[in-house]
């Protein structure tokens, strides 16, 4: 038998552990459990499959099997009673439902399930009853069981046959005929008619294989015309009078807005889509309604609304430097999360009101005027919708220069007792400083003026010693009032 367990089934163990003698001089026990996949057995076949179409697929069904091991199921189908039979999917234990989309259509498919272990191990499906159903051809309407639209494109799939009748009407009386192609599919464009929402529209289908009509077949489709109004982004308020609306849902052929329900019956119609950009809120701060009507092709309309609130720019924050205290950066961060149009920034209040407008970011980034006036810098800032100019608002922070006035010693750490030496560095006068007007260098003489300000040098010589001697050199720069020192220790030896 092909579809016998292979032995050692882990699974099987409990299921035949009942059917071992006690001995064959004594009539046993009555077994206290059955094999339930013994077909002759009190239990007889335990799955109990059933198989049932529904739209866009065969439903098969199982009773789970409560026993220890099963992990699973598989899922097997043939186009004959007698098979042979292939596995088409599996499930985990305890689920018992499997929807097939790849049946035969238009033909028999038989189903049988059998139980797996976590070891791979499958019970014998020889008892198991098959459930049988007679497919009908695959028809598909439309993606979903909902349209809202009356034009689809249908598709006709068959296994068996050679032309269709297609009509809304049982009695075919208006049928439309199709041509299968050599895979068996057809399709052509199909008119639902007028309707209503929420109404069924039907399809019947009779398939003709060499002139010999099968049974009628049919499905259904609900009509759900529903879009849904809301404004793009769903922004708690506005900035802008003529919002982004977004129109959400299919079908939709015409629309038009008003502010009232009433002024929709006389407001023009426009071409439908799924965004409208133009429609005007009027110049009150207070929150206002958008109506919006939408036709589609069945014949109807529906009508939807949202509300518009204009923001009131209060309260208002100005976030400065991303709230840090200090900065040497020259373009500061700004922040400020309001519902505004435009925007605009200064130093002080009166070069605030002649600067010019820009268009509003929630980040942006101000240039200071650095060096110029006291290091602790304040912005104000101001901002503005269609409905409001909001009160300036200001934010400060600590200027520090990136670059300070100073100066740096380059200079042999060791030399001999009168060893002529040059004592050289660089100075810098520092971001906002004065230019650099001297550099001094001091190695036990005083102080002596160097060649030279950004690169500069001295000459030296070392002192006569008796012994090794640490002489510490200075080198001092000026600018304007600031100066600056650097020190470096030389190390004299003795000759």
């Amino acid at each position: 038998m092909t579809d016998r367990l292979r032995p050692r089934l882990p699974l099987i163990a409990l299921l035949v552990a009942a059917g071992l003698a006690l001995g064959c001089t004594q009539v046993p026990d009555p077994p206290g459990f059955d094999n339930p996949l013994d077909p002759d057995g009190t239990h007889g076949d335990p799955f109990n499959v059933e198989a049932n179409f529904l739209t866009g697929g065969v439903a098969v069904t199982w009773t789970a099997l409560d026993l220890p091991g099963v992990m699973g199921y598989e899922i097997l189908r043939s186009g004959d009673e007698d098979g042979p039979y292939n596995v088409i999917g599996s499930v985990e234990h305890p689920t018992i439902l499997y929807l097939d989309r790849n049946f035969a259509p238009n033909l028999p498919n038989y189903y049988k399930v059998r139980a797996t272990d976590a070891y791979g191990n499958s019970t014998l499906i020889s008892g198991v009853a098959a459930a049988r159903i007679a497919a009908p051809p695959r028809l598909v309407l439309a993606d979903t069981t909902t349209t809202a639209t009356r034009h689809l494109a249908l598709t006709i799939e068959v296994a068996l046959g050679d032309s269709a009748a297609v009509d809304s009407l049982r009695s075919f009386a208006t049928a439309a005929t199709v041509v299968f192609d050599e895979e068996g599919a057809a399709g052509l464009p199909w008119d639902l008619g007028p309707a209503a929402g929420g109404d069924w529209k039907h399809l019947y289908v009779r398939v003709y294989t060499a002139g010999i009509a099968s049974p009628v077949f049919h499905d259904s489709i609900k009509v759900r015309f529903a879009p849904d109004l809301k404004l793009e982004g769903n922004p708690a308020t506005l900035a802008d009078r003529t919002p982004a609306l977004r129109v959400i849902g299919p079908g939709v052929t015409q629309m038009r807005f008003a502010p009232d329900r009433a002024s929709l019956q006389v407001a023009a119609w426009l071409p439908g889509d799924h965004t409208h950009a133009d429609h005007l809120l009027g110049d009150q701060l207070d929150a206002q309604m958008i109506y919006g009507e939408f036709a589609c092709d069945f014949g109807f309309t529906v009508v939807d609304s949202i509300a518009a609130v204009p923001d009131d720019l209060q309260p208002l924050t100005l976030t400065v430097n991303g709230g840090a205290a200090a900065t040497s950066a020259l373009l500061v961060p700004l922040a400020a999360d309001v519902s505004a149009t435009h925007m605009r920034f200064a130093e002080s209040l009166p070069e605030l009101g002649v600067t010019s407008w820009q268009p509003y970011a929630a980040q942006t980034t101000f240039a200071h005027s650095a060096c110029a006036g006291d290091p602790a810098k304040t912005i104000w800032a101001q901002y503005r919708n269609d409905w409001v100019t909001a009160d300036p608002v200001s934010g400060g922070f600590q200027w520090l220069p990136p670059e300070a006035l100073g100066v740096t010693i380059a200079a042999p750490d060791t030399v001999t007792s009168g060893d002529a030496t040059a004592i050289t560095g660089t100075a810098v006068a520092g971001t906002c400083g004065d230019p650099l007007s001297l550099v001094e260098v001091e190695a036990g003489a005083g102080w002596q003026a160097a060649s030279g300000l950004a690169t500069w040098t001295s000459a030296w010589t070392a002192p006569a010693v008796a012994d090794t001697t640490t002489i510490t050199v200075s080198a001092r720069v000026t600018a304007g009032t600031g100066t600056s020192t650097d020190t470096h220790d030389i190390v004299v030896l003795p000759e």
